[in-house]
């Protein structure tokens, strides 16, 4: 939902949960409505039991941390999902924000 600096300031965040690097060559992310397609490059990785940063617009959300991948449209509020699909197109996670993301407000 922003920070509160810009309720611009939106950042998705993909946890690798298991013993190994994945690689995010293909993997895509979409929204509820499909309004949001991000497709991930070649030159994404999360290492094993690492952290993936995604932040929308440019690289001053997270001051302290730098983004992997930028990505240019918003995320809803409200009544919202995001997938997670891995190359082969297999839905591998969802987020939802039912009704409302569960943190961060709306400023």
């Amino acid at each position: 939902m922003g920070t509160v600096n810009s309720s611009n300031d939106e950042w998705i965040e993909l946890k690798n949960i298991t013993g190994s690097a994945i690689n995010l060559e293909g993997w895509q992310i979409q929204d509820k409505n499909q309004d949001v397609k991000v497709r991930l490059d070649k030159d994404g990785v999360i290492a094993a039991q690492g952290l993936f940063i995604l932040e929308r617009t440019d690289d001053t959300t997270l001051p302290a941390t730098t983004a992997d991948f930028l990505y240019k449209v918003a995320l809803n509020n409200e009544d919202e999902a995001l997938y997670l699909f891995d190359p082969s197109c297999k839905l591998r996670d969802i987020a939802q924000a039912n009704p409302k993301w569960q943190a961060g407000s709306a400023l």
